[in-house]
This record gives structure tokens, C-alpha cells and sequence, in this order.
């Protein structure tokens, strides 16, 4: 009974795996719009605007492109974990998650270097739309991710959002600090997500366990009246 409580335990724990892998971010409307190469000028709404400095860096972890106007959400219970990677703004912008503090700022973080700077702590989510924001000390500003809803022409502030796949997502931040320059490289920030099984899934596989050891041990019961 051991061996095949152990067996099944194995196979359910494979499935849950299975079922957790398919959960991920998504994009929480269609009105986003595709930018050009990430390597290249970027095409915003009819004009071309400046070099995105992490071109290259971006484009080697698959964001070749972003979408403008749409939020980023996650289809199931998990956590999500924020990490800083780059900036190239003159003025200091921050990032927070649930409305709390800052949990990332560039502030003496220099220009256009590639690295891991800052990672935020584990945040538990729900499914639905991530709770951040990004901001700009001075001028003083801030934009939500819910709020992320319009494409703007070259002004305005705006996240650009690139999924990767399931547990990996991109947040480029463009503060509009210096005109026409939506370039979408004032902060940069690297989005994980981990699933966590639903308790409901948890609970049925462990009444399988169960039943399962029941109906083996009824079965040797029965060997052994026989013998």
C-alpha cells in the first residue's frame, strides 16, 4: 500500500504541477499596440521617437517589442516578485506594489547599465489585475497599472508591458521627462510569477490518496479471508 500511496502521490503531484504551469500573466484588454524592434527607434502612434537604451539587453530575453494601453494581470492564485534592472532618466522615478512604500527607486542608480539593482519582496496575488505603480518624485506623478489605459502621442506618462511567457513578464517605464522621448528605458523592471496550487485541488487529490489506500486495504483484507 505504501508503494502505491507513494506512486499515486507522485502522479498527483505531477498533475498539480501540470495544472500550476498552466496558470500566467496575461493582458488584461486588446487595446494595447505593438512598438517596432526594441533594438531600433520606436513607432508610437504615427511618430518615431528616441533609442530604447536596453535594446539590445531586452531583446536577448525576448521582449522585442511592448504593448502600450493595457495592464497586466495573472490568471490564478500566486506570488509575484519585482526585480530592477535598469534606468536612463534624469529624473527619479519609483515603483511600488499594493500602495505601500517604494519598493524600487533609480535613485543613484546610474545610467544605461545593465544589472540586477533591487528586487522587491514576495507579494501573495490573487487572479486579476497586479496592484503597482510607477512614479516620478519630481515633478511629482504617478501612474497605476488599472490606470495604464491610453496609447499616448509621444507625451504623458506610460508602461510599456511585454509578456514572455507564464512566469515571466516586462514593465518599461516612460516618465515623459523630457518631450518626445517615449522610449520606454526610464525604468525598467523584470516581472516573476510562481502559481500556487487552488486549495480545492489540494483537497481532491487528497481524498484520492485516501479512497485509493482504502480500496487496497479492503482488497488485502479480503486475500487474506480467502487464504
Amino acid at each position: 500500500m505504501k508503494s502505491l500511496i507513494a506512486k499515486s502521490a507522485a502522479i498527483g503531484a505531477c498533475i498539480m504541477a501540470s495544472a500550476a504551469a498552466n496558470a500566467g500573466f496575461y493582458y488584461s484588454d486588446a487595446t494595447g499596440l505593438a512598438d517596432t524592434s526594441m533594438s531600433g527607434q520606436q513607432y508610437i502612434n504615427g511618430g518615431y521617437t528616441g533609442f530604447n537604451n536596453f535594446g539590445t539587453q531586452l531583446g536577448a530575453v525576448g521582449v522585442d517589442h511592448y504593448f502600450l494601453a493595457t495592464s497586466l494581470a495573472v490568471d490564478a492564485a500566486g506570488s509575484v516578485q519585482f526585480t530592477l534592472m535598469g534606468k536612463e532618466a534624469g529624473y527619479t522615478n519609483l515603483f511600488n506594489y499594493g500602495g505601500g512604500g517604494v519598493e524600487l527607486t533609480t535613485s543613484g542608480k546610474p545610467d544605461s547599465v545593465w544589472h540586477t539593482w533591487a528586487t522587491t519582496p514576495t507579494y501573495n496575488v490573487g487572479s486579476g489585475l497586479l496592484d503597482f505603480a510607477f512614479c516620478v518624485v519630481n515633478p511629482a506623478g504617478c501612474l497605476s497599472n488599472s490606470g495604464n489605459n491610453f496609447a499616448p502621442n509621444r507625451m504623458g506618462q506610460s508602461i510599456g508591458i511585454r509578456i514572455v511567457d507564464s512566469t515571466t513578464a516586462w514593465l518599461l517605464w516612460d516618465d515623459s521627462g523630457a518631450g518626445p522621448d517615449d522610449n520606454h528605458d526610464d525604468m525598467v523592471v523584470k516581472v516573476t510569477y510562481t502559481a500556487v496550487p487552488e486549495p480545492a485541488t489540494s483537497l481532491l487529490f487528497g481524498l484520492g490518496l485516501v479512497g485509493m489506500g482504502l480500496a487496497l486495504r479492503r482488497r488485502q483484507l479480503r486475500s487474506q479471508a480467502g487464504a
